[in-house]
């Protein structure tokens, strides 16, 4: 643990100094390579190991039905890949969709890299999730490239993640902003969620769930509690209020070529069109593991203004304005369960050193 420790103090020092550096990235990425891939035990370890070891048996019993991820498990075994080996190679992929995502927008990658280290801690120990996030990611740099096909592609990339986690499926709305050359008009955004809100509240626990099965009620019976107008109610509501501020500023301030343009447009819609999460906070913040990946996008995208607003009268606002999400996702991180992820990535790593920690689980913070 405490080289581990030692390692992060000094490369944050290093991103602090020269935020800019590519290659202070790439080691920041390498390192959480590392404390991923050899992960020994978190809070999910022992049951996706349990998943990739009987993942046949599952499949043919559909205990487990994302079956993109029952046939990566299974595709993994058949090449007789450890578990261990299996989560070296799926940590490399994921984490390094988010390092070219990282190099190929961010002016500042080595700071990026250092924000993204807590984000990850959120992250790895929910695998589906993190390689359905990782796949969203793959799918908005194809939008903010220039393949004539992009459309068909991203809609490959949403369903191949939702065949590994579910949660991919509510990727699928992005579809229709691919094109769009102007931002959505945002009082009628506002409307139209606020309406969504109100009949979800309305309609959905009497009429709509049980069309859903057995199955989705379920599911939705376990991860209901802390519903309502929780913290990550407000918490997406306002990170997508001050990116987009932000962003518009941005365009208001700076002239672009079209393609650039079109790319921060899409990331202001992107953060619009996501305020339908909101209908389904209320109902399971379960959701909010969406959260995390948002925070990716925009924090890379603020990055990305601050710098271009650096030799405007908009600087100092930008700033305050990125610092309030940067607090905002300490909190969000601070209020997570550490013990079941931090505490495990220092303490149960086979190259830094197996301690003899096991976490309370009556009292998980």
């Amino acid at each position: 643990m405490i080289i581990i420790f030692s390692i992060f103090i000094i490369m944050a020092i290093f991103c602090c100094i020269n935020p800019k550096s590519k290659t202070l990235c790439a080691l920041f990425f390498v390192f959480m390579w590392i404390l991923w891939g050899w992960n020994c035990w978190n809070g999910d370890y022992d049951a996706y190991k349990m998943l990739f070891e009987s993942s046949g048996d599952m499949y043919r019993r559909n205990i487990v039905t994302e079956y993109g991820f029952n046939l990566l498990n299974e595709f993994f075994l058949y090449l007789g890949f450890t578990f261990q080996g299996y989560m070296i190679v799926i940590s490399f992929v994921v984490l390094y969709v988010f390092y070219l995502f990282t190099q190929r927008i961010c002016p500042y990658p080595a700071f990026f890299s250092l924000i993204y280290f807590v984000i990850f801690i959120m992250e790895y120990v929910f695998t589906r999730n993190y390689i359905t996030h990782a796949l969203l990611i793959t799918a908005i740099m194809v939008i903010l490239g220039d393949s004539p096909r992009k459309k068909l592609i991203f809609l490959c990339l949403v369903l191949v993640g939702g065949s590994f986690h579910r949660t991919g499926l509510l990727f699928l709305p992005f579809y229709f902003i691919i094109d769009r050359e102007e931002s959505l008009n945002i009082k009628k955004v506002g409307l139209a969620n606020g309406v969504a809100l109100l009949l979800s509240v309305i309609l959905f626990g009497q009429y709509i769930l049980p069309l859903l099965g057995d199955v989705a009620q379920n599911k939705f019976a376990t991860y209901e509690s802390g519903g309502g107008f929780s913290s990550i109610f407000f918490a997406h509501l306002i990170l997508v209020i001050l990116t987009v501020i932000l962003l518009k500023k941005l365009l208001q301030k700076i002239s672009f070529g079209e393609k650039e343009r079109k790319q921060i447009v899409f990331i202001i819609n992107f953060n619009l069109v996501s305020l339908f999460y909101l209908s389904l906070y209320y109902h399971v913040p379960y959701f909010g593991r969406f959260m995390r990946c948002l925070f990716s996008i925009d924090i890379l995208f603020m990055l990305y203004a601050v710098y271009f607003l650096s030799k405007t009268n908009y600087i100092v606002k930008s700033r305050v304005i990125l610092v309030s999400v940067l607090v905002a996702l300490f909190i969000m991180f601070s209020k997570s369960t550490l013990s079941l992820t931090l505490y495990p990535i220092l303490k149960k790593n086979l190259i830094f050193g197996v301690e003899n920690y096991i976490p309370d689980l009556n009292h998980v913070k």
